[in-house]
This record gives C-alpha cells, sequence and structure tokens, in this order.
C-alpha cells in the first residue's frame, strides 16, 4: 500500500520541479536580454539592398537588350546569307558559312560572360554590404542592453517585442545610404561580316 501511495506523491514532487525550472529559465532568458533580427528582411527591405537590387535588374535589362539586338543581327545576317546562296559561288559561301558559325559561337560565349560578371559584381557588393553589418548590430546590442541577437529566421519562437529587425534596418539605412554600385559592362560587339568575294576582278 505504501508504495501505490508514494508514487502518486513523487510524481507530484517531479512536476512540480520541473514547472520551477521552467518558469526559472523563462525568467533567465527575459533577464539576460535575447533578441532577434531577421537577417532575411535586412537584406532585402533596407535602402542599401534595394539599392543594389534596382542596379542588378537595370543592368540586366541592358544586357538582355544587348543580346536581342545582337540576336536580331544574327539573324538578319543569317537570312541574307540563306537567300543569296544560289548567288555565291561554293568555296565563298562556305568561307561566309563557316566565319558566320565563328561569330555565333563568340557571341555565344561573350554573352555567358557578360551575364556571370553580373552576377559575380553584384554577389561581390552584396558580401561587402554584409561585412558592414557588425559594427551595426554591436551599436544596436549595446543600445538595447543585449548580451545577444540571434537570427530570428532560425527561432522557431519569441515575444514580437525582442525582435529588433526594424530599428536594425533604420541603422543600416543612416549607416550605409549609399552603396558601392558595380559597373559592369554588358556590351556585345559583333566583327564586321567579311566582304563577299564574287570572283570577279
Amino acid at each position: 500500500m505504501r508504495r501505490q501511495t508514494f508514487a502518486p506523491a513523487r510524481r507530484s514532487f517531479v512536476a512540480g520541479a520541473l514547472a520551477a525550472a521552467c518558469v526559472g529559465s523563462a525568467t533567465a532568458a527575459q533577464s539576460v536580454g535575447v533578441f532577434v533580427i531577421s537577417r532575411k528582411r535586412l537584406l532585402t527591405e533596407s535602402k542599401p539592398t534595394k539599392i543594389l537590387r534596382e542596379a542588378e535588374i537595370g543592368i540586366t535589362a541592358r544586357l538582355q537588350a544587348e543580346i536581342d539586338r545582337v540576336k536580331s543581327a544574327l539573324a538578319a545576317e543569317e537570312a541574307d546569307l540563306t537567300r543569296r546562296r544560289d548567288e555565291i559561288p561554293p568555296e565563298e559561301m562556305l568561307r561566309l558559312a563557316t566565319d558566320f558559325d565563328r561569330r555565333v559561337r563568340k557571341v555565344r560565349v561573350l554573352t555567358q560572360e557578360r551575364a556571370k560578371a553580373v552576377q559575380s559584381a553584384f554577389q561581390e557588393a552584396r558580401a561587402k554590404l554584409v561585412l558592414e553589418l557588425p559594427p551595426i548590430l554591436e551599436k544596436l546590442r549595446l543600445e538595447v542592453g543585449a548580451v545577444a541577437i540571434l537570427d530570428a529566421d532560425q527561432i522557431l519562437a519569441i515575444d514580437p517585442e525582442n525582435d529588433l529587425t526594424d530599428r536594425a534596418i533604420s541603422m543600416l539605412n543612416e549607416a550605409l545610404p549609399a552603396p558601392d554600385v558595380p559597373e559592369v559592362d554588358v556590351s556585345l560587339t559583333i566583327a564586321t561580316k567579311p566582304e563577299t568575294t564574287t570572283g570577279q576582278d
């Protein structure tokens, strides 16, 4: 009979101890001042990152315009060669066709290089921006008296009042209002097409 009365009492004691521990942990967490910042929002909603994103969109659009222009020029040249195929000696036609294919491949490679250059330049610009964050976040940590600021995107739950993302965005805007925007050459130059040789003197 003692075992039957002792077990519930022991379970009650353990449950009480666990509850006290949980309350103690929550109180301790509040006292040490743990805050969060959404890194994702910081790197998408702040003014410097928006400037970089808009600049990248603009340069990408310019590159696409160049690609469309070159494609149109090459398509017109190919159509012209096809139209004049019976008027051009076979050996000359072969030379023209070979040269045309060479330039098409060259433009394709140049297009890929330009696209990679744009992507790389803006990746570096964003990485440079990220390097500017630690001192800004440290200043914010001291401002609120926090012992730690964590990434909100990696936290399962936290009091919304402990989210400092809006303040961090404001501080980043003040510290870095105008980031260095990369300048990337997106021009695609097509070599002048060769003169057609008719075999006449």
